[in-house]
């Protein structure tokens, strides 16, 4: 599955930024309202084995990607060094 770059930027931003300070946000307000400690490190583990799921999803990505990127760049050297007949 090919990601678009706009896909790719949304989901980077959501597991780098946002998902981290909304479960620290969560956290937080919980600890504050006295919450039951049990049930805050169960929401906030939750949240964060899926963070961490969508970073390693985003990593394999980028590792194909890149690995394509090299590919296509390999394949495009090759054709301008090979030898040309001059006659």
């Amino acid at each position: 599955m090919k990601l678009s770059n706009k896909a790719y930027d949304i989901l980077k931003y959501i597991c780098q930024i946002a998902m981290p300070a909304i479960l620290t946000c969560a956290a937080t307000i919980m600890g504050l309202l006295n919450v039951d400690t049990a049930l805050v490190a169960t929401i906030v583990g939750i949240g964060a084995a899926l963070n961490t799921l969508l970073g390693a999803l985003l990593g394999i990505s980028t590792a194909n990607y890149n690995k394509e990127i090299a590919e296509q760049a390999m394949a495009y050297n090759q054709e301008w060094e090979e030898p040309h007949d001059e006659q």
